[in-house]
């Protein structure tokens, strides 16, 4: 697996500047979509410790009223569906180059590929992106963050069963979907087709693709450091407004932290750019070890 897997697409990650330079944007989009997740959260959580309910509508009634309201409604609405378009577009675009890359396949560089491509699998992605979400570990940490904040502190326990059964399930259905998207883009098959043949090198592949997406989970740790940040950042803010009484000084420190803050949140969406990179391509890699070995099968029979 290392020498099969890890090593080249660790490689990659390394030769292949031209995907981190223009995966760059995608991944900073998806670290904001990231961020307005976990802020959220954490503004629930603050103002529930605080008991800060009555000033938040108070507050909210006011900016509502605000001549800015609309620019600002428009301008989340604009991201938002940004970020709806551009992920499958990016989604596509990754996979293609990385297999481009390991071909040898020069031709998949110039636009009119690019535009050809976009145009032709964007749906397929988009469909496969829609149908699968349910199945990811964030929206379903989300709506049970939700269910809990509904009900009364006695259903705790079990609503942990019922998320720690989520998770189970989603583990389970993502190691067998695993190769999907990769075989909707190279093999421009439809969803249920691609599933089934994701299926089938999966059951194949076991124990790569179980080892391949333990790994995955570990490397994904840099979720939590986001949502470290989100939780600290407000406290920090919190310290510096109670602790200096001079003005000045104090918008000093919050200009210091926010500064911080904004330069931590470009190197959190390199980072995120380099690793979804790497991540694809081990997922490449073992697809086209499960595609080899299924053809040597074809081929015995």
């Amino acid at each position: 697996m290392k020498e099969d897997i890890i090593l080249p697409s660790w490689e990659l990650v390394n030769k292949a500047s031209l995907i981190k330079k223009y995966y760059f944007i995608p991944a900073f989009i998806m670290t904001v979509y990231l961020t307005f997740i976990v802020a959220y959260q954490t503004a629930y959580t603050y103002i529930n410790i605080f008991g800060l309910k009555s000033e938040l509508i108070s507050w909210f009634y006011n900016f509502i009223h605000q001549g800015y309201f609309y620019i600002i409604l428009i301008s989340a609405i604009v991201m938002f569906i940004t970020y709806i378009f551009i992920i499958p577009i990016a989604e596509w675009w990754v996979i293609t180059l990385i297999d481009a890359y390991y071909k040898k396949d020069t031709k998949k560089y110039t636009i009119s590929s690019w535009i050809s491509g976009w145009l032709l699998g964007f749906l397929k992605i988009f469909e496969y992106i829609n149908f699968t979400a349910i199945f990811r570990p964030i929206p379903i940490t989300t709506f049970h963050i939700f269910l809990l904040r509904m009900m009364s502190s006695n259903y705790l326990v079990p609503l942990m069963i019922s998320y720690s059964t989520c998770l189970f399930f989603s583990f389970f259905i993502n190691t067998l979907f695993a190769y999907t998207k990769i075989i909707i883009i190279l093999e421009d098959l439809p969803l249920f087709k691609a599933m089934s043949k994701s299926v089938h090198i999966t059951i194949n592949n076991l124990a790569i693709t179980f080892k391949l997406y333990l790994s995955i989970i570990i490397v994904n740790i840099r979720i939590l450091i986001t949502v470290i940040l989100m939780f600290i950042f407000p406290f920090l803010i919190s310290v510096v407004l109670a602790y200096f009484s001079t003005k000045f000084i104090a918008w000093f420190f919050i200009i210091i932290l926010l500064i911080l803050f904004f330069s931590f949140f470009i190197i959190m969406a390199q980072v995120n750019s380099v690793v979804d990179i790497f991540i694809e391509s081990l997922w490449y890699k073992a697809y086209m070890l499960g595609k080899e070995d299924d053809e040597d099968e074809d081929k015995k029979k």
